[in-house]
């Protein structure tokens, strides 16, 4: 089950057209599926979520699918410094991207936080494959 809805990601941004709210709520469902298996990889349990947890989930899936829509900066990884090189986890034929990045994965509880070292060296994403990726992406 998705962590946000069409509804969720016009609330914190822009009201989107029809098409794009088609194609958001197929990434969205996609970012989400990335987001639990980030989770189970880093040993959490996507099912014993606590509703805070599930509120940082819905933050982090929308800020990748903003991303994937080209708003225009990478939010968050701006902040914390991490690499924009190497952050493609998965391209549909819209040529959308989702991002997972460290500063997503510490807002998640799976990496730990450099608070207070803005600008981190080597920050890196959860080495996902698009092999990983239920959707057959390429």
């Amino acid at each position: 089950m998705p962590y946000a809805t069409v509804s969720d990601l016009q609330a914190g941004w822009r009201l989107l057209t029809p098409t794009e709210q088609s194609t958001a709520d197929v990434l969205l469902s996609r970012a989400s599926d990335l987001v639990d298996k980030a989770l189970v990889e880093g040993g959490k349990d996507p099912s014993a979520m606590t509703d805070l947890d599930k509120s940082v989930a819905k933050t982090v899936v929308c800020d990748m699918v903003q991303l994937s829509f080209g708003a225009g900066h990478l939010g968050n990884a701006d902040i914390f410094g991490d690499s924009v090189d190497s952050m493609v986890l998965t391209s549909d034929n819209a040529g959308h991207g989702l991002w997972l990045t460290e500063s997503h994965l510490r807002l998640l509880g799976i990496r730990k936080s450099n608070a207070g070292f803005v600008g981190a060296q080597n920050a890196s994403v959860l080495p996902l494959a698009v092999s990983d990726c239920p959707y057959g992406l390429a």
